[in-house]
C-alpha cells in the first residue's frame, strides 16, 4: 500500500493494481471562498497548488473514494474530472443520491450494497519527536512537524 498526499484530504491510495483517489479537490488555488470556523478572516481555498507531479499521478487513477461531499473533499473540477474519465466512485449512502443527480449515474457505489472494501493490516512505523518537557510549550504544530522539518 502506498499513499501520496495531494492536498488537504486529497490522497492517492495505491493498493496492488488499484489507484484510488480519495476526496478529489482539484480547484486552482483560491478558486473557492474560504471556510470560517474559529474566528479570524477567511482564506480562499484551496490554500496550496497541486504538487508538480500530481498531473502524471492523476492519469493513473482507476477509481475514486469520496468520504463525504463537502467542497474541500469534492469540488467542481474534481466532479468534472471524475465524469470525464468515467471512473467508479465509492461513497456513503447519504451522499450517493446527490452524486447520481450530479451526473455520476451508475458509477456510484455504496460499499455495503453487496460490494466489499477491505484492507489488510500491514506493518507500519512512524517517527514522532519526544514530547516537550513539562513547562516547555513549543506549540502543537511545531511538535507535529518536527520530523519533517528535521528538528
Amino acid at each position: 500500500m502506498k499513499l501520496l498526499q495531494v492536498r488537504n484530504a486529497t490522497v492517492l491510495l495505491t493498493l496492488g493494481e488499484h489507484r484510488l483517489l480519495v476526496d478529489p479537490m482539484l480547484s486552482e488555488v483560491g478558486a473557492m471562498s474560504g471556510f470560517k470556523f474559529f474566528g479570524g478572516g477567511r482564506r480562499n481555498n484551496p490554500l496550496v497548488p497541486l504538487p508538480p507531479a500530481s498531473g502524471e499521478a492523476l492519469e493513473t487513477v482507476t477509481g475514486v473514494i469520496l468520504t463525504h461531499e463537502h467542497p474541500d473533499h469534492l469540488d467542481g473540477p474534481g466532479l468534472r474530472w471524475i465524469k470525464e474519465r468515467k471512473l467508479p466512485v465509492w461513497t456513503n449512502g447519504v451522499d450517493a443520491p446527490n452524486l447520481v443527480r450530479k451526473g455520476l449515474g451508475g458509477r456510484v457505489h455504496i460499499p455495503d450494497d453487496g460490494e466489499e472494501l477491505s484492507f489488510a493490516r500491514t506493518a507500519a512505523s512512524a517517527h514522532a519527536p519526544p514530547r516537550p518537557a513539562a513547562g516547555e510549550r513549543p506549540g502543537v504544530q511545531k511538535w507535529l512537524t518536527a520530523p519533517f522539518a528535521g528538528t
